[in-house]
């Protein structure tokens, strides 16, 4: 396999898929799990408009995936792909492009659901405090 850019060392991609504006939270396989750090402006500002979102990264490959929020009107955003962003609608359809047409490693939707569910769930799901009713 060919890496997808010819000088690939020096090459990183635009905003929002430029893995130096997050933090390196995990790893899956070959893919970095990264997203903004909880005491960057990013993060406040992402989590109160709803566009908190994980980045997967493959180094190796200068590969590319948002996760679904506002930012990415949903869907799953895949970029390079032919030069621009690639909307998806699911894991399962970005392993297919991955694999089938820039020949990069795919990742396991599962673990990728659950790291969703382990930064996210808190952020967008408050626990509410009710009050105790008295008994008198």
């Amino acid at each position: 396999m060919k890496p997808l850019l010819e000088d690939i060392s020096s090459y990183w991609p635009p905003s929002p898929h430029d893995p130096r504006e997050r933090t390196r939270v995990g790893q899956i396989d070959q893919w970095e799990v990264r997203m903004f750090s909880r005491h960057d402006a990013s993060h406040a500002y992402a989590t109160h408009n709803e566009c908190m979102h994980l980045q997967l990264w493959h180094s190796a490959w200068k590969v590319s995936i948002l996760t679904p929020s506002r930012l990415t009107g949903n869907f799953y955003e895949l970029f390079p792909f032919r030069g621009a962003k690639l909307p998806i609608c699911c894991l399962t359809t970005v392993n297919n492009v991955l694999q089938q047409h820039l020949e990069v490693p795919g990742i396991d939707p599962v673990i990728v659901q659950f790291m969703e569910h382990y930064f996210f769930l808190p952020a967008y799901s408050p626990v509410e405090s009710v009050p105790c009713k008295n008994k008198d």
